[in-house]
């Protein structure tokens, strides 16, 4: 409604009531016919005024609400998004155009940010807009894009002025992708591009740009064209249509620029390599043929077009008609053939001479390909002298350094007068410094069977949660010496956690792992246990020890190699460990890998199979495994059969509480005998390596004649498959040295009960 209306209106009304209040104070006996007529009439003609000033007032109310709605559709369906923003960048209020272009419902878009749909390289161009308009109180512009969910990046214009009381900014949010597309695509003509990009901060001017470029496009009079790599015709303008004898685009379509319709047909093989290699091709004379089969010769240049990626997309090219050229050409060298054959001499030599160019480029680059592999395996070499210097180097000490506290340690023995605590303390000595040495040879003999070959997986049924039990109190100890805290989680029920898996392996690589953590850590806690993944198990040890660093990270599994190769590294160790484990992981089927972060340690991770062992198995080993625990062994008529003498003496003591005779042969030949002699033998520890007959053999010969004693093979050599030749030569089970009591007796077990 108007603001005049209204005000003519209410006028109106005050008069009719002002006439009225003064007509009734006068009586009815002051007021003649005559006056009372002239009041009658003009009441009617107020009163009819009154009635069209309503009707007035009613048609611009609908004259008004129809604006409203016309305003309406115009701010929503207007081609920009229109913005009200805050300075902190908040949508206050935006039009339909807006929540289109930003993919979001307009519930979803009041209230946040407009920056969130800002792409990454031009949020600063953004920020500074924003501030420019509500510092500088003037109209201000930009160009940035917008990342939108699934979509490819839109390019928009900004234009934004702020509000009278200098709290809000008004955007106006145009698209201008279309126009960007088109500069990619103007390849052919870059004054349009430059004319495209000066005028592109006004809708106005783009839509003129864009009329520009298709009436060029339309009537340039060279042909335009896209296609994708493998020759697909995508654009084409009526130029080029007519110039290859087409009546439309979709008959050209049809067609492709790379498998038909060149002479020669190589030439485009060689337009594809030079975009391949170079990414554009300026002047290149061609032949075509056309729709009715004719020539036409051309002179193309085009570029390739490359996704974010690298990766070629389409090319883009203009092709222009050099066929009269062409043909001028065809007859000047019609009318002077020798100077045509001249020059036909001088193409050739020219050809031969790019071509024997080409070669001798090539062979160069050869013979320096051919350099550089033999750098590269100098260094690989070099790279692998070192590392077996520094192994080989390192495993004497490890050797050497036990060694030495074992010799020293029994020396200091013999010392008089030495208490029993003292006595005690260098008997645990030379017990750790044993078995460290027996770690140190038993890493020695499983890379050398890694690497060999030999190494033999042996499945069978493991008890995963007594495996993870027993090394948390095998090493139980040694955590606690260092003030660790330590901890294991078995994380299967007892039914669940019996397997086929081969069981010394997984308990080396779960002592390397642990051992390696014990190493590294100097304070905090230890903890490691398994959890099942779907078909596998995934075991972990993890840390809160040193974290290894990000350029080892790669090389800790190999052969040879350790965190720190100096000679003044402040630990122990081999440095076969981590690649053993590897080794033993992928024999059974899993993978290994690691995680470590500075400040907070690291996590080693390896899964193997889980092949589950049927409920009536486990039950049936668990009735075997309670019964072999509760049976005494019963005394024995044993033979031992060894050469070396601190051998046969250790054996003896082991032996001596379970025996009620021991006999001892030094040979092969000899063991024969005394099994001949003793029919009544119940067990016999046979040493497989001995001179003139091995145990091998002396077993094979002895089952010939007694098929029933209990034959145990017991060796110190342990580098092939010694295990599997025993049992096929007749032994009952085997045990590699050095010896340790407890399992000793527990192979004993297996085979005599009371």
């Amino acid at each position: 409604m108007k603001k005049g209306n209204n005000a003519e209106a209410a006028n109106l009304r005050q008069k009719a009531e002002e006439l009225l209040k003064k007509k009734s104070l006068k009586t009815d006996s002051q007021l003649s016919e005559t006056d009372i007529l002239s009041l009658n009439h003009e009441l009617q003609v107020h009163q009819i005024e009154l009635e069209m000033q309503n009707e007035e007032l009613s048609l611009a109310n609908e004259q008004a609400e129809v604006a409203a709605q016309k305003y309406t559709k115009l701010y929503n369906f207007a081609p920009s998004g229109y913005f009200i923003l805050s300075k902190e960048g908040k949508v206050i209020d935006l039009n339909l155009s807006g929540t289109n272009m930003l993919g979001k419902k307009f519930s979803r878009l009041k209230n946040n940010q407009f920056g969130f749909f800002v792409s990454n390289d031009t949020k600063l161009i953004f920020t500074l807009f924003l501030s420019k308009v509500f510092n500088s109180k003037a109209e201000e512009s930009c160009e940035i894009t917008l990342s939108t969910d699934g979509n490819l990046p839109m390019y928009v214009y900004l234009n934004g002025i702020v509000t009278e009381n200098g709290e809000q900014c008004l955007v106006n949010v145009m698209n201008i992708t279309d126009r960007k597309r088109s500069e990619e695509l103007n390849i052919a003509n870059k004054e349009l591009v430059f004319q495209i990009t000066e005028r592109k901060q006004a809708e106005e001017a783009l839509k003129k740009s864009e009329e520009r470029f298709r009436t060029l496009f339309e009537n340039s009079t060279v042909g335009i064209y896209r296609t994708t790599p493998d020759g697909q015709i995508l654009l084409a303008n009526p130029t080029l249509i007519k110039l290859l004898g087409y009546t439309s685009f979709e008959e050209l379509a049809g067609r492709n620029l790379v498998e038909d319709g060149f002479e020669p047909s190589y030439e485009r093989t060689y337009f594809i390599d030079i975009m391949k290699r170079e990414g554009e091709v300026k002047g290149l004379e061609s032949a075509w043929t056309r729709m009715d089969g004719t020539t036409l010769f051309i002179s193309e240049s085009a570029r390739a077009i490359n996704d974010n990626e690298g990766k070629i997309i389409y090319y883009d090219g203009i092709v222009e008609d050099i066929t009269l050229r062409k043909k001028a050409e065809r007859e000047l060298i019609i009318a002077n053939k020798e100077l045509t054959f001249q020059n036909e001499e001088k193409e050739k030599r020219a050809t031969e001479l790019i071509i024997a160019n080409k070669e001798l480029v090539f062979q160069n680059e050869e013979k320096e390909k051919r350099a550089t592999e033999l750098t590269i395996a100098k260094e690989q070499a070099e790279e692998s002298d070192r590392l077996k210097s520094t192994f080989l180097a390192n495993m004497s000490h490890e050797i050497r350094t036990p060694m030495n506290g074992i010799l020293g340690f029994a020396e200091l023995l013999k010392e008089p007068n030495l208490t029993v605590e003292e006595q005690q303390d260098f008997i645990r000595t030379i017990g750790i410094s044993g078995m460290r040495m027996l770690n140190t040879i038993n890493n020695i003999v499983d890379i050398s069977k890694i690497e060999s070959g030999l190494m033999k997986v042996d499945i069978k049924e493991t008890n995963i949660n007594e495996k993870i039990e027993f090394t948390y109190k095998f090493f139980k100890p040694e955590v606690e010496n260092k003030g660790l805290q330590f901890l294991f989680k078995n994380s299967l029920p007892a039914k669940e956690a019996i397997i086929k898996t081969d069981n010394e392996k997984v308990y080396a690589i779960l002592t390397n792992l642990v051992k390696n953590a014990i190493k590294f850590t100097y304070e905090g806690s230890i903890e490691f246990g398994y959890e099942k993944k779907g078909e596998y198990l995934e075991f972990f040890v993890k840390d809160t020890g040193v974290a290894i660093p990000q350029k080892q990270r790669q090389m800790i599994f190999e052969r040879f190699r350790q965190g720190s190769e100096s000679h003044n590294r402040g630990y122990e160790g081999s440095g076969l460990g981590l690649s053993i484990s590897k080794s033993y992981v992928e024999m059974l089927g899993g993978k290994i890998w690691m995680e470590s972060k500075e400040g907070k340690g690291s996590t080693f991770y390896f899964t193997i199979p889980y092949n589950a062992v049927s409920e009536e198995k486990i039950e049936l080993l668990n009735a075997v495994s309670a019964k072999l625990k509760e049976v005494e062994i019963k005394k024995l008529k044993v033979l031992i059969v060894e050469d070396d003498a601190i051998s046969y003496s250790l054996l003896t003591k082991t032996l001596q509480k379970i025996s009620k005779e021991i006999l001892h042969a030094v040979t092969g030949v000899e063991s024969i005998e005394v099994c001949r002699n003793n029919p009544d033998l119940d067990l016999v520890l046979m040493d497989i390596r001995m001179p003139n007959m091995d145990g091998n053999e002396a077993t094979s010969q002895i089952r010939q004649f007694n098929k029933n004693v209990i034959i145990i093979a017991q060796t110190a050599f342990a580098f092939s498959d010694d295990k599997e030749k025993a049992i096929e030569a007749g032994c009952n089970d085997y045990i590699s040295k050095p010896i340790l009591k407890d399992e000793l007796l527990a192979i004993i077990q297996r085979y005599f009960n009371n």
